[in-house]
This record gives C-alpha cells, structure tokens and sequence, in this order.
C-alpha cells in the first residue's frame, strides 16, 4: 500500500502519542446541526401537548441520539484533521443535518413525511458508513470491526426500508427493529471483543459526550426563556422563571460536577466493555429526560396549570434525570474498580431526589414540583462541592497501551491483543503508530 502524507487518511486514533485532543470545528458545527434537532423535538411536545406527542417524541429522539453517536464514533476512533474526505462526508452529512431538522418537525404526522424522515435518516448513517468502507482500506487492523458494524447496519438498513414501505401500524415495529438492529450490534456476535480491540479514544469521548448533554441542557434554558416570554415579565412570572432556572442550575451541576470518565477509561485501559455500554445507553433516557424536563419547564413558567401534563413533565423529567444520573455514579464506581469518598451519598442523594419528584408528579402542582426541584437540585450541587472529594483516577494515557518507548529498540507491545501487535516498525509517514502490519507492508 503506498503511503500517503500525514493526517490525510484515517487511521486508529488510540494509537497516537500522549497528548490532548480537541474536538474540530467541524464536529462543534454539526453539533449546531443537532441543536436545532432537538429543538424541533422539544417544540413539537409544546405544540400539542398531550399522550400521542409525549409517544412522538419517544419515537424520534432514539434515532437522533444514536445519529449523533454514531457520528461520534467513527470521528473519536479514525477521524484525522486533514482528511479531504473526511471533510466531504462531514459536509454531506451537515447538510442532511440541516433537511433532518425541517423533517422532524413534520415525521409521524403523515405517511409521506414519515418516509422522508425515515429516508434521511438512513441515509445520513449510511454516509457514516461509506466512511467507514476507507477506514477498512487504510486501517487493516479495523477490517473486523467494520465488518461487524456493516452487517448490522445491513441489517437495519432492510428494516428501514420496509418501514418507508409498510402501513401503520407495521411500519412503527419495523421502525423498532432498524434500530434495535442498529443500538444492539456492538453487543451482539463478538461485538464486544471487536471494541476491546479497537477502543475508543479516551481523551476525546467523554468531552463529545458531556458536549452533547450541554446541548440538551441549552434546550432546558430556552425551554425556560419561552416560558418566561409567554407569560411576560410579571413577578409572579419572573418567580417562576427563577425557580426553574435554579432547577437547570441543579440538572447542570448534578452532571458537570462529576464527569464521569472512568467507563471510557475502563475499556481503552484494560479492556473492560461492560461499564462502558452501561455509560454510553445511560445518556439515551438521560436525553429524553432532559428534554422531557425542557417542554415541562416552559408549560410551568407559562403557568399553564389547567394542564395535567404540566406537572407530569416537570416531574418525570427532572426527576428522571436525577435517577439516571445516579445509576451513572454507581456505573462510574463499577468502572473505577477502586473505593472513591462520597460516592454512595452521591448517588443516594440522586437516586432519593429523582425518585421523590417522580412520585410526586401526579399529585402536586407544577409550582410545588419548582419549589421541589430548585430544593433537590441546590442539594445535591452543594453536596458534591462540600462532601468528600474523589480521588482523580489513576490510569495511563490511552496512548500507552500501544506505542513504546522511542528510545528503546522496536519490539513486542506489552498488554496489545494479537491482531494489533505490529510485525515491524511502522513507518512515520503512517501514522498508525505500532500498528503496522504485513497488510500495510504490501
């Protein structure tokens, strides 16, 4: 294979020396894309707020999450800087981004519009995964792995068309499998054994993940905003507007304060696939939550209290968020293989908090459940700055699990599955670094 100048193709980014990464601008430009999205999602509930749209919502916000992870993936594991086709797909995609937004608005409120939603979709994952076809020419070592995730997406693409094909309500069940097709292949047929040995990088992940809870977040405060420019700068309004700007104060701080990195670190170190799943699926209900708690926030601002769902919304997605976040500190513990101070009234402060806004959702009114979660929130952000403090983990750099020591002479790498040791020095212009392999040599 000749070689090609550095940062032009892709390549195994896990295998790059020690360092920071920074996300580019191309991927916080398509992240504005996705800013809109969920926009349209949350603005749909608003519009006719009722049982069938909460049910829309849950319909649409899977493939617009698992859209954006799927995008992230592939630019955490090969995506270069430099890469003239990287770039073109990225373009492509955004642009499809931008039509997917207008779509969502409309999906599911005809079949016509269903089926374009359905077709852009399918068609923006498989630009990801003509991405994906290069990365099997230039990366050797990822051929398994892209072959897994190509059959899985072989396999949700025939669902996808049969749910543009069939009628209601057929179409809504095909719709379930593409996607469970999709969500389940990293775990199923070896699955799990293929990204233990094409990890994910650890400096990158965790910043694009907590980046996309920052965005849902975004839609909290303008959820807030609305409400406010609703009901018009009034005390009783402005009261409100407060409380449920401390509740996203809290929301904001139950997460941020403890970001949790351990479960990316736990596979790209040690090979440890079960908490980084758990991570990775945890932040789907945490999405919905939040944006549940966003169209719940605006109604109680907007003091629509004659509306039952108001208090429903508030409380299921406030609380809900605090649940999830909780399981995400007993998932962040069970990668971190070690004691960490405070971790248990952490997580038991999230867990009670959630659980009591949850049940008390259907009995009190949105103001009591403001009062609630302003409470809940303020506690749980001064428990976690005044309570014990967790030690900063100790593992290595991502990178330490695949080159050597430059001073020393080429050999075997410690701790590198089978099919990732290099047979000899890879050259520079490569930058697989200890990745070369008698493919490359050819």
């Amino acid at each position: 294979m000749s070689h090609y100048p550095p940062d032009t193709v892709p390549r195994l980014r896990a295998s790059d020396p020690p360092g920071t990464r920074r996300p580019s601008w191309l991927e916080l430009l398509t992240d504005l894309a996705f800013v809109v999205i969920l926009g349209q999602l949350v603005r749909r509930l608003l519009e006719v707020p009722g049982e069938v749209a909460v049910g829309d919502l849950l319909l649409l916000v899977v493939p617009v999450w698992w859209l954006w992870n799927g995008l992230t993936f592939y630019t955490n594991r090969f995506a270069v800087v430099n890469d003239l086709g990287d770039f073109l797909f990225t373009v492509v995609q955004l642009l499809g981004l931008l039509v997917l937004a207008v779509v969502t608005k409309l999906a599911l409120t005809s079949h016509a519009n269903t089926v374009l939603f359905v077709c852009i979709y399918a068609g923006l994952r498989g630009v990801v995964h003509l991405q994906y076809a290069r990365v099997a020419y230039f990366v050797p070592v990822a051929r398994p792995y892209v072959r897994h995730v190509q059959v899985g997406f072989g396999v949700s693409l025939a669902c996808w068309v049969g749910a543009a094909l069939a009628p209601t309500p057929l179409s809504y069940c095909l719709w379930a499998l593409a996607l469970a097709a999709e969500i389940g292949t990293p775990l199923v047929a070896g699955g799990r054994a293929l990204h233990q040995h094409i990890p994910p990088d650890a400096r990158h992940l965790p910043g694009r993940v907590a980046t996309f809870v920052l965005l849902v977040l975004g839609q909290v405060a303008h959820g807030v905003t609305q409400g406010l420019s609703q009901t018009g700068l009034s005390g009783e309004g402005l009261g409100r507007a407060v409380l449920a700007g401390l509740t996203l104060i809290g929301l904001g701080g139950a997460y941020f304060t403890r970001v949790y990195e351990a479960p990316v670190q736990a596979l790209s170190e040690r090979q440890r696939t079960g908490p980084f799943w758990a991570w990775v699926y945890l932040h789907l209900p945490l999405t919905l939550c939040l944006l549940v708690s966003s169209a719940g926030l605006t109604l109680a601002v907007a003091d629509k209290r004659a509306l039952a769902l108001t208090s429903l919304l508030v409380g299921a997605g406030v609380g809900g968020s605090y649940l999830v976040m909780g399981l995400l500190g007993l998932v962040n513990q069970w990668a971190s293989e070690q004691p960490q101070p405070g971790t248990k009234l952490r997580v038991t402060i999230r867990v009670a908090a959630g659980s009591c806004l949850v049940l008390a959702a259907p009995w009190v009114s949105p103001l009591l459940l403001l009062l609630l979660g302003t409470a809940t929130g303020l506690g749980i952000v001064l428990v976690d700055y005044f309570g014990p403090a967790a030690p900063v983990t100790g593992f290595t750099t991502i990178a330490s699990r695949y080159t050597h020591d430059p001073t020393k002479k080429p050999g075997p790498l410690k701790d590198v599955p089978p099919n990732l040791a290099p047979t000899e020095p890879a050259a520079p212009n490569q930058r697989v670094l200890g990745l070369a392999s008698k493919e490359e040599a050819c």
